[in-house]
């Protein structure tokens, strides 16, 4: 209430101009009261919208973090002071007192709080700095720092904003005037008062005066127009200079006022004083070349070009000699075996190139045909140097892990980078659409166009998945040994490569981006802790698969109920006819993402309860006498009890989970089959395999062990191709009669009696051959060869190619029944 007033609170502070404008019509005369009073209200709104605070986050990222430290130096007399101040202020404001009131009640509590601060710090601050200069210094910065609070919420009162649009456009200069130079140094004192002054601390000065160099001081639009000055900015020219100046001189005299001692003592400490000029002047340079930071300076593009690339390449010369001698030589000169000067020669040209090369590229200096061959050269000379440090890392740190896992990863980067093209502008300056064109095949540009396009910026996405994977396999992120870090990892991947697929798959289901984002995560959980499991993972995993099961159904008719109902609701004829397909399709990748989920969370308990297996195997017999070792063998039978007692003390829950995700990814599969290709009869032959992931719990599938693994395989394709020739028999005979008037004797029903009997002649070795899958008891000679010719009638004289897939089938399901008996029989012989 005190910030968004309702506009009839100060009807009394507005001009008459704004609270009753009159419009006169066409012709002249006046419009009737009614449509004057509504014309006022839209003009006033749209006045009241454009009067809005538009920097409010810019400077609530300076203030608010500045106001919480001030409130902890100040202890809780301040707190106390402010509370108390902001809660009258509410209080009257509720009250619905003048909007005046709330305001100096405001401005009243921040003076207050102010004056607390002071009685109550001061002691503090002279035995801290022990120096009252710099303690009043310290004094003066946080009442800088208050009075900048009391500005900022004094534009947030809307009748400062609408009735004294100046002063509130005044408000807005102050505030972008001040900030810049007050927030660095209130953080560096909280720096100092935290850690204390070191050789970091001048360079952290800079680093945050560079930051709101670049939030505040660079051209913005002011928020209240029209504005006084000449250049429709916020800022000055006077404020930009000094804003310049601060950037340049500040952490440089910082630096020179608490290290004057030891200032010229070494050549480090004369580096960090070029650097703290250079490096804060090159981002200068930088932001004046990309962001227009040197308007106050010249308007001629050319001008500043010339400056730019004049004074950085002197700033850059400068910066690497510094480096060199600050962090190169005297940290890594060991490693250095070319004898001097040839190792500083050798090591000044390869930085001068690299900083050449890349400074170039950041101001676009690689335009022209010599520029594009100079920096061609530099890339090849770079991706040689970098490949180099494969001989480097066999030869002499071959005992050393880390630098073998380093080099994977960034073998790894590079290599993404070459196959995914990630979406990277020509230079930092000049922004170019070639890479996002070489994204979009021609059927992508001439259907959708540029403008409804795929976005490229995914693969950035995908590049991050794949570098977390690499960086948790090779243990550079230690997720084995901290399972908070898992967790993070876990759910941080499942991010990523959630809004991969959303943003690259279904990037017009804007509804469907949480569910598919939250089932990615649950997956990601889901197999990170089954395959490194913590101690809460039986109690939480079942869980995460059952909310990655409910998310299946609810994605799946959200898609098509939200999507689908809007598109034939609004829209042309040809409009929802496209909707339709684009909801089908957007149905059909669905199905193939959550099919994908949960063969992948099959394999990884398949994984994990043979290597449970392996782990609690009792020790081989391989000692034992073949006889022996073949009983043992034929046992097998006896070892499911033994493997339900086992897992039901660790890990109960994974086959069950193991067995349903395997259901509902062989289901979800033959959906898509119907689907896409109509019910091909050879699909079938490649998605059976999926059930060997079955595995054996001790409620539905206990009597399944490892005999029965290939039963639900053979047993699938059976059953499929004896459904689907049911299905094409029935589907002949109703659209060729077209219903159920068959008459006995006519051909749709001689067709149906035809190919129905030949499907029964075929069924006894599809029987035969999956009972024999099941208990691997032998047949007799005498019944495989009577039923062996049943399936000859089915592959000559069928009318349905399903059922001469069954005849065919069944004719090798005899044969290799027969051998697996004989060669059985034999196996059994040799040990009697």
């Amino acid at each position: 209430m005190m910030f968004d007033e309702p506009l009839s609170r100060h009807r009394g502070y507005i001009s008459a101009s704004i609270s009753a404008p009159s419009f006169p019509t066409f012709n002249g005369v006046d419009s009737s009261p009614d449509r004057a009073s509504s014309s006022s209200a839209v003009h006033f709104s749209s006045a009241a919208t454009a009067a809005n605070f538009l920097h409010n986050p810019r400077v609530a990222l300076a203030l608010v973090p500045a106001a919480a430290f001030l409130l902890d130096l100040g202890g809780t007399a301040v707190s106390a002071v402010l509370a108390v101040g902001l809660a009258v202020s509410y209080l009257l404001d509720s009250l619905r007192t003048p909007a005046v009131v709330p305001f100096f009640a405001i401005w009243l509590s921040l003076l207050l709080s102010q004056l607390a601060f002071f009685v109550a710090a001061s002691p503090s601050l002279a035995s801290a700095f022990s120096s009252t200069p710099l303690a009043a210094l310290a004094s003066l910065l946080s009442a800088e720092t208050t009075f900048l609070l009391g500005v900022w919420c004094s534009l947030q009162f809307k009748w400062i904003r609408i009735e004294n649009r100046p002063i509130a456009a005044s408000l807005e200069r102050l505030l972008f005037a001040c900030i810049p130079v007050a927030a660095p140094a209130i953080f560096t004192w909280a720096s100092i008062a935290g850690f204390g002054v070191t050789d970091a601390t001048a360079y952290h000065f800079a680093a945050l005066a560079c930051f709101y160099y670049w939030v505040f001081s660079l051209p913005r639009a002011p928020s209240f127009s029209p504005v006084k000055h000449e250049t429709g900015q916020i800022l000055g020219p006077l404020e930009s200079c000094v804003h310049t100046l601060y950037l340049l001189f500040a952490p440089l005299l910082f630096r020179i006022a608490t290290h004057h001692a030891v200032l010229f003592s070494s050549a480090t400490s004369v580096c960090d004083l070029f650097l703290l000029f250079f490096i804060p002047f090159l981002f200068q340079l930088y932001m004046a070349h990309t962001r227009g930071a040197m308007w106050w300076v010249t308007k001629d593009a050319k001008q500043v070009r010339d400056i730019v690339v004049t004074n950085g390449a002197i700033a850059v010369a400068v910066v690497v000699v510094c480096l060199e001698i600050r962090i190169v030589f005297r940290s890594f000169g060991k490693y250095l075996h070319v004898p001097p000067p040839l190792d500083y020669v050798l090591v000044t040209i390869a930085m001068l190139g690299g900083a050449a090369s890349a400074g170039a590229y950041a101001v676009g200096l690689v335009e022209d045909a010599f520029g594009s061959v100079a920096f061609t050269a530099m890339a090849v000379l770079v991706s040689a140097a970098g490949l180099a440090c494969i001989p480097i890392v066999a030869l002499h740190f071959s005992h050393v892990q880390s630098a073998k896992r380093f080099l994977v990863l960034v073998m790894a980067t590079g290599l993404l980078f070459i196959f995914m093209q990630p979406p990277i502008t020509l230079s930092w300056a000049f922004h170019s659409t070639m890479i996002n064109t070489a994204h979009q095949s021609s059927d992508d540009i001439s259907i959708y166009g540029l403008i409804a396009a795929k976005p490229s910026w995914p693969s950035w996405l995908l590049i991050l998945t794949v570098l977390l994977t690499l960086a948790a396999v090779t243990s550079i992120i230690p997720i084995k040994y901290i399972v908070e870090l898992r967790a993070f990892y876990a759910i941080g991947v499942g991010i990523t490569l959630g809004i991969y697929i959303c943003a690259e798959y279904f990037f017009q289901a804007m509804i469907l981006y949480p569910l598919l984002v939250a089932t990615i995560v649950c997956a990601s959980v889901f197999v990170v802790f089954t395959h490194l499991p913590s101690a809460s993972s039986p109690k939480i995993l079942p869980w995460v698969f059952a909310l990655l099961v409910a998310l299946f159904p609810v994605t799946y008719l959200l898609e098509g109920q939200l999507r689908g109902l809007k598109s034939m609701e609004e829209g042309e004829v040809d409009d929802k006819f496209t909707s339709l397909f684009a909801v089908e399709g957007a149905r059909m990748a669905l199905l193939g993402l959550y099919a994908t989920l949960f063969m992948l969370i099959a394999l990884e308990i398949k994984f994990e309860l043979a290597s449970l297996m392996r782990e609690k195997a009792t020790p081989t017999s391989s000692g034992l006498p073949p006889k022996t070792r073949l009983m043992h063998q034929r046992r097998s039978h006896v070892a499911p009890s033994f493997t339900i007692k086992r897992l039901s003390i660790e890990g109960a829950w994974m086959p069950a989970v193991g067995n349903v995700a395997t259901a509902l990814c062989f289901g979800i599969c033959l959906i898509l089959n119907i689907s896409l290709t109509g019910g091909s009869n050879r699909a079938i032959f490649f998605l059976a395999p999926i059930l060997l992931l079955l595995n054996q719990d001790s409620n539905i599938t206990s009597g399944f062990g490892d005999r029965q693994r290939y039963f639900p395989v053979t047993l699938a394709i059976s059953g499929y191709l004896v459904l689907f020739a049911l299905y094409r028999i029935f589907e002949e005979v109703w659209y060729g009669d077209v219903g159920w008037g068959l008459q006995i004797g006519g051909p749709g029903w001689l067709f149906a009696v035809k190919n129905l009997a030949l499907l029964l002649l075929a069924l006894p070795n599809h029987i035969l051959f999956n009972q024999f899958m099941w208990d691997f008891v032998k047949q007799t000679d005498v019944m495989l060869l009577l039923t062996l010719p049943l399936n000859l009638p089915s592959i000559v004289m069928t009318d349905i190619i399903t059922v001469r897939v069954l005849g065919l089938l069944g004719t090798i399901y005899s044969l290799a029944q027969y051998l697996i008996s004989r060669q059985n029989k034999i196996a059994g012989m040799k040990y009697i």
